[in-house]
């Protein structure tokens, strides 16, 4: 397995934002925040954002699910866009710190390689504030749509 070359975190108004730098130059942001569960039932989830979900690839990504072997890609709300992230979830009250360190690397791993797949670019480092490539012509460009 690949790991990452270096990693930096910050805390977060609702959780932890984990940046890894992987060995071929590229990078990726995972986010770990709690559930809005009662605190019996609370999941600790753990996420990466791969890119903007756009309709003309949603086939095409879920049959990249079936390739995921842990983790899973689904499509979730980033600024109110819709978006491929790769996510795992845990019990929070049986998690392990070994089992979290893991996850956040295999997390980031897979969502930079479903990101790869999908747009050929490194979104997450060419655009620093996400919201920049939510305009239409350039996600065609990003996906080589017509």
């Amino acid at each position: 397995m690949i790991s990452c070359l270096r990693f930096t975190f910050q805390a977060k108004h609702d959780g932890f934002e984990v940046h890894l730098e992987l060995p071929n130059g590229r990078g990726q942001s995972v986010f770990l925040e709690n559930s809005e569960h009662p605190a019996g039932d609370r999941l600790l989830l753990i996420y990466s954002i791969c890119c903007p979900a756009l309709t003309e690839v949603y086939e095409h990504a879920l049959r990249l699910n079936a390739e995921v072997s842990h983790d899973r890609i689904s499509i979730r709300n980033i600024d109110g866009v819709p978006s491929f992230v790769m996510d795992d979830t845990y019990p929070r009250a049986t998690v392990d710190g070994e089992e979290i360190r893991r996850s956040v690397v295999e997390v980031g791993l897979q969502a930079d390689n479903i990101e790869r797949m999908l747009t050929g670019v490194d979104i997450n480092r060419i655009y620093q504030n996400f919201e920049d490539i939510f305009d239409t012509s350039i996600l065609h460009s990003i996906y080589n749509l017509a």
